[in-house]
């Protein structure tokens, strides 16, 4: 989407290394800390693209109050809300740097993240250093994304299967052409940017790790932790992942990860639907089993570890009425259990 008339870009002088991607909406809580994060960072030769996915509360008043102070900061405006990805898409299109690094609004960076991502990506000549996730649930309570440690580098489809085991995270700096191999994933609202995030390490030769630490903040106003029919898009993003994959013509093994990732989370979604059916309406209840069944057709069990596949929830089904049946019997025999 094209800037408006009020939109505050002013040119910047000298280099840019890195364009700092941040979408905001409704931020205004969280929103100085992060953007002071950005700017204080050890690295000077950045810039922040901020793209307002059109706020209702002061967050375009701090956005403009940092435009005029630093001319780092280039503010956009959606003239109505778009959603977390396209907005991220109008970030990425403003973009200067020959590195990108993504960052929500409510999160926030140590001053070393991007100097230390810079670092390790010319010592290595990988194409993505990822940073240091901390889990930020107050002050007091930060916690590690993964404690184990982690080689100096290793290849893109290590970080790939990595990442869909969950033990790898996709926020990361990285070269900027990986968007030219591979765009964001627009499928959906929510989710679907995370494939983008996972497919550039599948076809980067290497990734490396750093030091520098990302703080994301872990509260229940978070869009993508709220109990609503949008959480559903993530089955959606799944699909959208796997027929991407099958386009790169990837390696059975990565295969096998994603299918057995799209039915563990199918399993999920649907428990997510039965123990809070007071969440949904009726209809939004049918718009998620819609999915759920889409999902299902589209499983390849061939791909599912036998180990899995014997457990339950885990039995295969064919179609969304033997798979509620299975699940059915599930909940039947956990009760059971319980009871015992």
């Amino acid at each position: 989407m094209e800037a408006n008339k009020t939109d505050i870009a002013k040119p910047h002088d000298g280099e840019v290394k890195v364009s700092v991607l941040m979408t905001v909406f409704n931020e205004e809580k969280y929103l100085r800390k992060s953007i002071d994060s950005v700017l204080s960072q050890h690295e000077r030769q950045i810039e922040l693209v901020a793209v307002d996915d059109a706020s209702t509360d002061s967050s375009p008043e701090i956005l403009n109050e940092y435009a005029a102070k630093d001319s780092r900061v280039r503010v956009f405006r959606n003239k109505q809300n778009m959603g977390l990805v396209k907005s991220r898409i109008t970030a990425l299109a403003q973009a200067r740097g020959k590195y990108t690094l993504i960052t929500d609004a409510d999160d926030f960076l140590s001053p070393d993240a991007i100097s230390s991502a810079l670092e390790n990506i010319r010592q290595t000549g990988a194409e993505a250093a990822v940073l240091d996730l901390q889990l930020y649930h107050s002050e007091n309570d930060i916690r590690p994304y993964n404690s184990s440690p982690m080689p100096k580098t290793i290849s893109g489809s290590e970080a790939f299967d990595l990442c869909i085991q969950g033990k790898l995270h996709g926020l990361c700096v990285e070269e900027r052409r990986l968007y030219e191999k591979i765009p964001f994933d627009d499928t959906c609202r929510l989710y679907s940017d995370d494939n983008t995030a996972r497919l550039h390490y599948y076809i980067a030769s290497n990734v490396c790790f750093c030091k520098g630490r990302y703080y994301y903040r872990q509260h229940a106003a978070s869009e993508t932790h709220k109990v609503s029919v949008r959480r559903f898009d993530y089955l959606l993003a799944n699909l959208s992942l796997k027929k991407q994959m099958q386009e790169l013509h990837a390696g059975k093994k990565s295969m096998e990860l994603v299918e057995t990732h799209r039915w563990k989370n199918i399993v999920a979604h649907y428990k997510l639907l039965a123990e809070h059916r007071e969440a949904f309406t009726e209809k939004e209840r049918q718009e998620a089993l819609g999915i759920i069944a889409r999902s299902i057709s589209a499983t390849d069990f061939r791909l599912i570890p036998a180990k899995l596949k014997m457990r339950p929830p885990y039995w295969p089904a064919h179609s969304l009425k033997t798979f509620i049946l299975w699940q059915k019997i599930y909940f039947a025999l956990r009760k059971m259990a319980c009871k015992g």
